[in-house]
């Protein structure tokens, strides 16, 4: 009988484990995609034909750009490189 408590009671402490590893995984990425959208917020793209454009968006710290903005226009810049229909 003892044996089956303990049995029981790891098993229990491995589902609750389990649930908080996959739970704060989720939140990670739900962290992720909400940096995402802020650095998107941040840096607007405007393009037509062949041009584009980035137009800083962040009025509270006079257009500073912080890393995350740097990380965000860099990407963009380099997929605009690899992209031949875009003129640079």
């Amino acid at each position: 009988m003892q044996c089956r408590r303990r049995a029981l009671w790891r098993w229990l402490l491995q589902q609750q484990q389990q649930s908080r590893s996959s739970s704060s995984s989720s939140s990670v990425v739900v962290d992720e995609h909400l940096q995402q959208q802020q650095q998107q917020q941040e840096v607007l793209v405007k393009g037509n034909g062949y041009s584009r454009f980035t137009l800083l968006n962040r009025p509270s710290a006079l257009n500073a750009i912080n890393t995350s903005m740097a990380a965000r226009l860099h990407q963009l810049y380099k997929n605009w490189e690899d992209n031949h229909d875009i003129y640079i």
